[in-house]
């Protein structure tokens, strides 16, 4: 069994205290050590999380939404929306500030008026989740600079879906950077956390994201840490599956039916556990949200294969182009 000793965490320690049915599973699980745990300003960036996880996932599904509009919309001007979309879209290797988007696009707009999405096309479109982005668009629309010419922010009957509406829209991400005090004369570091959210109505966890970490220190270049890649576990789940044949990296292999277990990180990757394992972590799903956001670690692509290594090579692309 795992020492805790070494992974003391006060805030874990409060929590046992409170409900010791729980120190079984610290002892089996404790904190996983990295070098973003260790940072002492990590408590900043999990507080962070907590307060902006309902704000990321409300942007990252109104993003999926405007995505289904822009399908659409590309529709109407093939043509038009490519031109559009290569001068002011959304690209993560060389962003741009969204004024410059949106300024661009409105210039789009007005040499074609017609270049739009009607309300009733939009219902179209999203049929039974209108209701849904309405309220949404309604509660975002200005900070996102959606609102148009002739779009009243009170009258979803009147808002159009045109060239503003398709180049407003990002992944849903925020940063946090932790400056060192001017007071601390031991701690010299910069700490910068960006989370990334995403939405994915067809997948199993709708909402699944990242976290990019860097920690700078300009008087101990041994305590640098460059843009890494983390992630961090959300469940454990089971499941029984019935099928007799399994798509590898290989080829097609023939196994038996039969329950699976699973780690399910926040970034869409999962790890196979044996059953065991399961029944030890399984409580892990009923702690709270600021306990179970200790539950982070760096990752290698490389260590990783098929569909995860795939998700995470994706996410260290994003890393080196920035």
């Amino acid at each position: 069994m795992p020492d805790n000793k070494k992974h003391k965490d006060p805030q874990v320690d409060k929590f046992v205290k409170d409900h010791p049915e729980y120190e079984p599973f610290f002892q089996s699980n404790p904190i996983p050590e990295s070098k973003i745990s260790e940072n002492p300003k990590f408590e900043d960036y999990n507080n962070f999380v907590d307060r902006n996880e309902g704000y990321l996932r409300d942007k990252s599904e109104l993003y999926n939404f405007g995505q289904k509009l822009n399908t659409e919309l590309e529709k109407k001007n093939p043509k038009l929306y490519k031109d559009l979309m290569s001068k002011y879209g959304w690209d993560e290797s060389k962003p741009l500030s969204p004024k410059t988007r949106v300024t661009g696009a409105e210039k789009f707009a007005e040499k074609n008026p017609d270049f739009y999405l009607s309300p009733d096309e939009q219902k179209k479109v999203l049929g039974e989740d209108w209701d849904k982005y309405v309220g949404l668009r309604g509660k975002y629309g200005k900070d996102l600079q959606l609102i148009g010419e002739g779009d009243d922010p009170n009258k979803p009957e009147t808002w159009k879906a045109g060239a503003r509406h398709s180049v407003a829209f990002n992944p849903a991400s925020s940063t946090l950077t932790v400056e060192p005090a001017e007071t601390n004369k031991q701690y010299k570091d910069t700490s910068t956390f960006k989370r990334v959210e995403k939405y994915n109505p067809e997948s199993e966890d709708k909402y699944t994201g990242y976290t990019m970490y860097s920690n700078i220190n300009p008087e101990d270049p041994s305590k640098n840490t460059p843009q890494t890649y983390v992630r961090r576990l959300s469940k454990v789940i089971s499941g029984y599956d019935p099928s007799t044949t399994k798509n590898t990296d290989e080829g097609v292999v023939f196994k038996d039916p039969g329950w699976n277990f699973y780690k399910v990180y926040d970034d869409g990757t999962r790890e196979p556990i044996d059953e065991s394992s399961y029944k030890t972590m399984k409580q892990f799903n009923n702690l709270p949200q600021h306990i179970k956001n200790k539950y982070v670690e760096e990752l290698d692509p490389s260590t990783l294969e098929g569909e995860n290594k795939k998700i995470a090579d994706q996410k260290m692309s994003v890393l080196k182009n920035k």
